[in-house]
């Protein structure tokens, strides 16, 4: 399935971007160089399913970009192609959707590389009334991530995310967290497979 969706990519050997599977990032690396673009995949095997099997295996994994399905792939290589990689320190802080790992992307969060700016307090869940949606399904069988999942609290500089007591957990760096402090670069990951970045100038410890 992933190398009929390498085919369906277009990458040709001007672009600086590989689309590789999560347990062959390292080794993608290794020979590509660090200046590339990775797009790591984790495709699901029907179209109906939320989660992969084996999802739990890439919770690790960084990369610039994420998909599991075929427009996930379109918007995460729409996104590497155009982004400014030295924009990320600049600007307002914010978390910029990067796509799901070995899961069904949820429906009201954006096109990957959708910026989400950070008022003072943010909820994110599944819950409509949060400030980040990522809700894949009406009921909670058919989402992995909590009605009120996670808080991200900005203030003085400091960027702190806190799991709300979420089934599925809140990953920073490729570690579950309860609590803690966000820099740029940081990557956060809501139930282990729902990709963020945080994004913009400022943030301290």
């Amino acid at each position: 399935m992933l190398e009929a969706w390498v085919e369906l990519s277009g990458l040709g050997p001007d672009d600086r971007v590989v689309v590789c599977q999560a347990s062959l990032l390292a080794m993608a690396r290794s020979r590509f160089g660090a200046n590339m673009a990775f797009v790591v995949c984790h495709p699901l095997s029907t179209d109906d399913e939320l989660m992969a099997s084996d999802a739990e295996s890439c919770f690790g994994v960084r990369a610039d970009a994420y998909a599991s399905t075929e427009l996930g792939l379109r918007e995460a290589l729409s996104f590497v192609r155009q982004e400014d990689r030295g924009a990320r320190a600049r600007g307002p802080l914010r978390l910029v959707w990067l796509g799901a790992l070995g899961q069904l992307e949820p429906r009201d969060v954006g096109p990957v590389g959708r910026a989400h700016a950070l008022p003072r307090t943010a909820i994110v869940g599944r819950s409509p009334s949060s400030d980040i949606v990522l809700r894949t399904g009406g009921h909670s069988d058919q989402n992995t991530v909590a009605r009120r999942h996670a808080a991200v609290t900005v203030e003085n500089g400091v960027v702190r995310l806190r799991d709300l007591c979420s089934t599925n957990g809140t990953w920073v760096d490729g570690r579950r967290i309860a609590e803690g402090i966000l820099l740029p670069g940081s990557e956060v990951a809501f139930a282990g497979t729902l990709r963020f970045r945080l994004d913009g100038a400022g943030a301290r410890k």
